[in-house]
Parts: structure tokens; C-alpha cells; sequence
């Protein structure tokens, strides 16, 4: 079969996937023997991963405390059995990664940050030493882009690429000014949301971004929306920013996020809004557990759990 006529059905195949109009528990074909297409990690992953055990296996190993602790530990297994899938968008620096990781962590799901798949290929296209305005060979190459995802620390779920992790190596400045030039790109876009689906077919998932309630997974049982004052979030990613070595004034992190506000509620393709069905939460002047309990109080709401 000729190369293109590879790369084409591997197109239509990436399409159909990201659509829901292949299964999604990985049970299809490659539309050829070197698509690498790899089946969602349900039984494999959650076994390796303690936060998707039984009841009872939970149960048994609470860790020794109040009986207090363990009742709650027990309602908020209860909840995860029945509500599998939470969506957590908003604009950068809102917070969203450190409230949905502490909200899976107490639900017993996994946490996935979607910007770790861009961020993870967009690490590969610049290693293969591919432009960010080739668009053609970037498509390619994310056609031909084995991704896994697999347990990482805690409740998070770590994406291999082409079986190798570079979680380490995906925050250079490099892949961080590139990262949202590949992003818009529609048809990797696509793969990307198909490789997003995929994973959540058969886990129960806190899934972050900032299109995951309206594009990625607009079926979710819940879907929150997180806001912040921008100069509240520019106060938040300056102290982090400092936290990490790096020398750099509040005006410069501030006018960085304004930007970034304005491209991702302006470009054509998914553009930064919440879903109609989501809830708002505004997080100025709020604690990470004070924004947690506010989700688990809209989880129970969700499962008419008193």
C-alpha cells in the first residue's frame, strides 16, 4: 500500500476515534500494522493503580486513624462508584491541576492534566527537529505517535511517549513558547482529543484543561468551571515562578497571562468558555480545600448523596 494511502486512513482513522464513531475500549483495528493503535488502560491500569480498587479492598486499607476519617474516606469511595468522570476547565494559573489532584486523591479517581499531552508531543516534534510551522509534518507525526498512559504519583496518570516518559523534560522554555502554536493546530487537535477519550472510556477520571467540558468530554457527570481575577492568578504563577528560582518581575508574568487570556477566548478552535451545563466557581480569595469541598458538595448534590 503507498505511504500516502497509509497516512490517510490513519487521518480518517484518528478522526473517527476522536468523534466516538470507533469503541472505546481500544477493541479496532489499525487502519495499518505499524499504527501502533493501543487499547484504553482499563483492567491492566487499574490494577496497577490502588485508587481504582474494590470496596472492600479500599476499605481494609484505610490507613489507621479516627473512625471519623474512615467514614468519610468510605462516602467519598461511595460517590466514585457512581459519578466517573469530572471535568475541570479554566483559564492558566486558575489552579486547576492542584484542585482536581486533591479531588481525585479524596474521590479515589485518577487526574489527568490535558496540557501534559500537548506539552509531551510538542516536546517530540522539537526534538525530531520539525518547525512549529509545518504543519503537514507535525500532523504526520502525531499520526504516527504511539501514547500510553500510565499510573504516576499518587492519583496522577503520567503519558508515555512512544513508551518513553519525559514528564522531566516537557517544561523546558522551549516547548512552553511552542507549545500553544502546535495546539491550534485542528487536526492534531484532533488526535489528541481521540488519545484524551480513549483513556477516559473506561477509568474514573478528574480530566483538567481547558476545553474538556465542551469538546473533549461533553458528557461528563460533572463539569466545573474555575475563574480567578487575572491579577489574582498573576499573583498565584508569580510566587510559584519565584518558588522555582526564577527572576522574574510580577509586570512580566501579568502581561504573559493577559495574553494568554486573550488567545485561548479568541481563537476559532476550541476556544476557552465553560460548558453550558457547567458550575462556576470563582476562586479569588479562596483555599485549595475550600475550592475542593466546594466540588465535593456538588459531587454529592450529582448522586443525591446526604
Amino acid at each position: 500500500m503507498p505511504r500516502w494511502h497509509h497516512a490517510r486512513a490513519r487521518q480518517v482513522h484518528c478522526r473517527k476515534r476522536a468523534f466516538g464513531m470507533l469503541p472505546a475500549n481500544g477493541d479496532f483495528a489499525c487502519p495499518d500494522s505499524d499504527a501502533r493503535c493501543l487499547p484504553t488502560p482499563s483492567s491492566r491500569l487499574m490494577a496497577q493503580n490502588p485508587h481504582s480498587r474494590k470496596l472492600s479492598s479500599h476499605y481494609n486499607h484505610i490507613s489507621a486513624g479516627t473512625e471519623a476519617h474512615a467514614e468519610t474516606s468510605l462516602v467519598y469511595f461511595l460517590l466514585s462508584l457512581k459519578l466517573r468522570l469530572i471535568t475541570i476547565d479554566g483559564p492558566v494559573a486558575v489552579g486547576k491541576s492542584s484542585v482536581g489532584l486533591l479531588l481525585a486523591e479524596k474521590l479515589s479517581f485518577h487526574f489527568f492534566d490535558t496540557g501534559v499531552i500537548y506539552r509531551t508531543f510538542t516536546w517530540k516534534a522539537l526534538n525530531s527537529g520539525l518547525s512549529t510551522s509545518d504543519t503537514e509534518a507535525l500532523i504526520q507525526l502525531a499520526l504516527s505517535t504511539s501514547f500510553r498512559f500510565v499510573p504516576g504519583t499518587g492519583s496522577r496518570l503520567v503519558v508515555l511517549v512512544d513508551g518513553q516518559d519525559v514528564s522531566r523534560l516537557v517544561g523546558a522554555p522551549e516547548v512552553e513558547r511552542s507549545v500553544a502554536l502546535i495546539a491550534k493546530i485542528p487536526r492534531i487537535r484532533e488526535c489528541m482529543v481521540a488519545e484524551q477519550r480513549r483513556m477516559a472510556a473506561e477509568v474514573s477520571l478528574v480530566m483538567a484543561g481547558r476545553d474538556i467540558g465542551t469538546v473533549v468530554l461533553p458528557w461528563a457527570g460533572l463539569k466545573v468551571f474555575l475563574e480567578a481575577s487575572v491579577h489574582e492568578r498573576a499573583r498565584r504563577r508569580h510566587s510559584e515562578l519565584l518558588a522555582r528560582g526564577l527572576d522574574i518581575s510580577y509586570e512580566t508574568v501579568l502581561a504573559e497571562l493577559e495574553q494568554r487570556d486573550h488567545n485561548d477566548t479568541t481563537r476559532a478552535i476550541s476556544p476557552l468558555k465553560p460548558a453550558d451545563d457547567a458550575v462556576i466557581i470563582n476562586t479569588d480569595g479562596l483555599a485549595l480545600e475550600e475550592v475542593v469541598d466546594r466540588i465535593l458538595v456538588l459531587v454529592r448534590e450529582r448522586e443525591h448523596v446526604v
